[in-house]
């Protein structure tokens, strides 16, 4: 079989999210099959989409039946994102760093970094500080309008400098 790539998968899924993680966890087990190479990735990835479509209706009833928080949100989309490597990494339930650190983050960041985890891609989940850094990593809207531009910074550099030298000038006229 010849390895597809993540594109390709994304295509025939019309999921990029799911196929970043179908690609990244049969890249990991050398697209194996159990103890044999994979054959068909259409079959598995079948096979994986609606895996994950059981998953997600059972883990949405439970969140809405139990009115769960952010943070136990987060905790379930992390472990479907790493499976055990989550939960042997963190445990099943939140600890009290992670709770400590979500509770104050606004929801954009949150959703910020699980994107940034999935365009990263990585195997292993990330440290606190790594996905604090990664929700952190978000411009805020009003910053991002307000900035000026590179063309702006360049402007307003040559201004000061034209004043300094004027001023500089007008010092050399007095002396």
């Amino acid at each position: 079989m010849k390895k597809p790539e993540i594109k390709e998968i994304a295509e025939w899924m019309g999921n990029q999210e799911q196929a970043i993680l179908f690609y990244n966890h049969y890249e990991s087990i050398n697209w194996k099959v159990g103890r044999n190479p994979m054959q068909k990735w259409k079959s598995a990835a079948t096979g994986w989409l609606k895996r994950n479509e059981s998953k997600q209706t059972k883990v949405e009833k439970a969140v809405s039946n139990t009115g769960t928080s952010v943070i136990n949100k987060l905790w379930v989309r992390m472990s479907q994102i790493y499976g055990a490597k989550w939960v042997s990494n963190y445990g099943e339930v939140p600890t009290q760093p992670w709770i400590n650190l979500i509770s104050n983050m606004p929801h954009e960041k949150i959703a910020h970094g699980l994107n940034e985890i999935i365009k990263e891609g990585d195997n292993w989940p990330p440290s606190l500080s790594k996905f604090n850094r990664m929700c952190q990593s978000m411009r805020s809207p009003h910053k991002a309008l307000n900035s000026p531009t590179k063309q702006q910074r360049l402007a307003q550099r040559a201004s000061t400098q034209s004043a300094r030298d004027e001023a500089l000038n007008k010092i050399r006229g007095i002396l």
